[in-house]
């Protein structure tokens, strides 16, 4: 209903076909994985706009992601924005390859870390902004960054029952007037 009402596509179960090989949200590439509830559509005509759950089996129980997707113009190479206290958050270092970025706005830095390939690309970088992290902090859903070259994912630890695309859609829409695509 979520799909038809927002004129894109609905697929209950994709399995691992769209999964990305790269980044480090989905560094652990087709193992233990599964991605589901696939949304897809294009916005203006030509924007590729996808969400989705994605299951990371642990040993112990699975690990639920709500993931937002959209293809960007350029490449900004790896930029991961990642919410202080949150699933991926309170690292002691950078990953490999990344180093750790200080912005300018104190109250931004103490809210979330931000880690770089290239740090000229994450002073371009449109949703680094202090009004749009700001509304996006606020949110009910607690959200993440990570850009992997030209592909911006935004996603939120969900539990397995939680149905959060219309809150996931309002991000990503918010996220496209900031990105000016």
């Amino acid at each position: 209903t979520f799909a038809a009402q927002n004129g894109m596509h609905f697929s209950p179960d994709w399995g691992n076909l769209l999964l990305p090989a790269r980044g480090q949200l989905f560094k652990q590439g087709f193992k233990n994985t599964d991605i589901n509830n696939h949304v897809i559509g294009f916005w203006q005509g030509n924007l590729l706009v996808q969400l989705y759950t994605y299951a990371v089996k642990n040993s112990d129980a699975p690990t639920y992601y709500m993931i937002g997707q959209v293809n960007l113009p350029k490449s900004y190479g790896g930029i991961i924005v990642e919410r202080r206290g949150g699933l991926l958050g309170g690292r002691a270092f950078a990953p490999r390859g990344y180093q750790k970025i200080s912005l300018e706005w104190g109250d931004f830095n103490k809210r979330y870390n931000v880690y770089a390939t290239d740090i000229d690309k994450v002073t371009s970088f449109e949703l680094l902004n202090p009004s749009f992290m700001a509304w996006l902090y606020d949110q009910n859903i607690k959200v993440n960054i990570e850009v992997v070259d030209n592909v911006v994912y935004l996603y939120s630890k969900i539990s397995a029952k939680e149905n959060r695309y219309a809150d996931m859609m309002e991000i990503l829409r918010r996220s496209h007037k900031e990105l000016k695509l």
